[in-house]
């Protein structure tokens, strides 16, 4: 890889986060065309993710060979995204415990929250910051993004095979009773976007 940015892709992340935003503040009357539309904004988590896993190639595809590389990559993404999530998860906990408002969070709900397992876990997926669940599926990514970008560089094909049976076959049998939170918010059901933009970096 000869340049480590891609401005270009810039303006489509833009994108992608204005249709997220109205999704979740949706302007229109409710009987709009324009109002249905805004629904669908969702795919731009969808676009993310790709995006996600095609940018992360492109940066440490040659980066990851050796056991110190890797571990200067979890130290940069923990610390992308570990630090702020915490101030702010920290102060809506802070506020809520001053208004009252969040006597009935359990002390496992908020340790889920402050771990972002709550992302795996249907019962608590929109606790805390509810937007959040996104990041519990980018930290998987990341965990396995070494791995799963050297077999498809490598063009382990069998390999790469048996990890996509994992999490098709993780997804029915972790989320049995709840295929379409599966499906939507974790990494059993997002991983081909991940793929997607690794394949397409490479």
């Amino acid at each position: 890889m000869t340049s480590s940015s891609v401005p270009s892709l810039t303006g489509l992340r833009a994108f992608a986060a204005l249709l997220v935003y109205i999704h979740h503040y949706n302007p229109f009357p409710e009987s709009s065309f324009l109002y249905q539309l805004a629904r669908e904004g969702y795919v731009g988590v969808t676009v993310f993710f790709v995006l996600s896993g095609f940018l992360i190639t492109w940066n440490y595809v040659d980066k990851l060979s050796a056991t110190a590389q890797r571990q200067r990559f979890y130290l940069l993404r923990f610390a992308r995204i570990m630090p702020l999530y915490w101030l702010l998860l920290t102060g809506l906990y802070g506020l809520q415990w001053f208004t009252k408002g969040n006597e009935t969070a359990s002390f496992f709900a908020q340790f889920s929250n402050f771990l972002l397992l709550k992302g795996l876990i249907s019962s608590l997926v929109f606790s805390g910051i509810p937007q959040s669940w996104s990041l519990s599926v980018e930290l998987c990514f990341y965990l396995l993004a070494p791995w799963w970008i050297s077999l498809v560089a490598r063009r382990r094909w069998l390999v790469l095979a048996l990890l996509y049976s994992s999490f098709i076959l993780g997804l029915f049998v972790l989320y049995k009773n709840h295929l379409s939170f599966g499906s939507f918010y974790t990494i059993f059901g997002r991983f081909f976007e991940f793929g997607v933009g690794i394949y397409a970096a490479l």
